[in-house]
């Protein structure tokens, strides 16, 4: 407003911002929803889902990283396991 030289609210974006989904992250969550828990490494979880072209530390990193988001909207929970030099992942889906 230039006759009292401040701001005034027009408008807003009223829809939240949702991160878009991830290929990857939702076949883990739909394997574990129908299996309930899985144990094995990150070699495995690839070999299974057939997830080729997928290095095993980029996996467990991406894993790392949406580990909340897994829990908050599907209830699945990740554990990463080490016993020495031997690495292990842990998926459950919580019991409804």
């Amino acid at each position: 407003d230039q006759e009292t030289l401040q701001w005034k609210f027009k408008d807003a974006e009223t829809s939240i911002w949702k991160e878009p989904p991830d290929p990857m992250i939702d076949a883990i969550c739909n394997m574990v929803d129908e299996k309930r828990q899985w144990f094995g490494s990150a070699s495995d979880l690839i070999e299974e889902l057939n997830l080729t072209g997928t290095a095993p530390n980029a996996l467990t990193r991406k894993l790392n990283a949406k580990s909340s988001m897994m829990w908050n909207d599907r209830r699945i929970r990740y554990i990463s396991k080490r016993s020495g030099s031997l690495r292990g992942i842990y998926l459950e889906t919580e019991e409804a």
